[in-house]
């Protein structure tokens, strides 16, 4: 099977203006400290189902991520999609709604 280069096009953020803000679901790794955003949304109840959905995916693992909810505008969203894999800076958006555990999941934080 041959990919052809020149249709491959890089992961672009969607047409919307910078300073839109939205909803994300923020996963703290304790075993490196890093933390990477995703699933960014505009209706703060879908992404709360989202982010139950996604404690219950890690939840059988070894390791388990620390989630929460936080509001981050679309453009630093795609920033870290794009370039900060891996990040580790303080002032990145920390969660709003305290841990998961504000969804009544009952799982507790690390």
């Amino acid at each position: 099977m041959t990919i052809n280069a020149s249709r491959f096009t890089p992961m672009r953020s969607p047409a919307r203006p910078s300073r839109a803000v939205g909803w994300a679901i923020r996963r703290d790794w304790a075993v490196d400290g890093t933390h990477e955003f995703v699933r960014l949304g505009d209706d703060l109840s879908a992404v709360l189902r989202q982010a139950v959905r996604d404690c219950a995916y890690w939840r059988p693992g070894p390791v388990r991520p620390r989630v929460g909810v936080v509001r981050i505008s679309h453009h630093e969203f795609w920033l870290h999609a794009r370039a900060r894999r891996g990040c580790r800076a303080p002032d990145c958006p920390v969660p709003t709604l305290s841990d998961i555990e504000v969804a009544g999941l009952g799982w507790p934080s690390p």
